[in-house]
């Protein structure tokens, strides 16, 4: 196991202990970040607002990781995460109030390194997917 995976479960760990003021010691000061719903963003800073607003919805989101390639400083995870929307989630089309609904999805996210922190986490998923487990829109049935 090499630098770059050792981040990332360094990543996760604080993440799901929502011990977000250690994101820091973790990522560079100007870490970028692109996300699904045009999430694109800079700076550990933001990072953690963006981090704090997801686990403010799902407080009890967790990961499970599937498989992982690492090749010197980048890394490319398979993962599949889960959580329950217990709190409101904010969109940039305005805030969702609690489902309570469980959602589980998978997610592929590309980490790059440099020096001792991650430098750009890339994280893609099936969105609509997503809403569909929440009850937000209706996936029509395959005949």
């Amino acid at each position: 196991m090499g630098q770059a995976k050792t981040l990332v479960d360094q990543l996760w760990a604080t993440l799901e202990s929502q011990r977000f003021e250690g994101l820091g010691e973790i990522c560079s000061p100007e870490i970028a970040v692109t996300m699904p719903g045009g999430i694109s963003l800079r700076g550990v800073d933001r990072l953690g607002q963006v981090l704090r607003a997801y686990f403010a919805a799902f407080p009890d989101m967790r990961h499970e990781l599937i498989d992982f390639v690492e090749a010197g400083e980048k890394i490319a995870l398979e993962l599949q995460v889960s959580g329950s929307q217990t709190g409101t989630m904010q969109t940039p089309n305005g805030p969702i109030p609690p489902t309570g609904r469980q959602v589980i999805w998978a997610s592929v996210d590309f980490v790059t390194v440099a020096g001792d922190k991650i430098a750009s986490w890339h994280a893609y998923y099936d969105q609509l997917a997503f809403m569909a487990q929440l009850g937000l829109l209706t996936v029509p049935a395959m005949a």
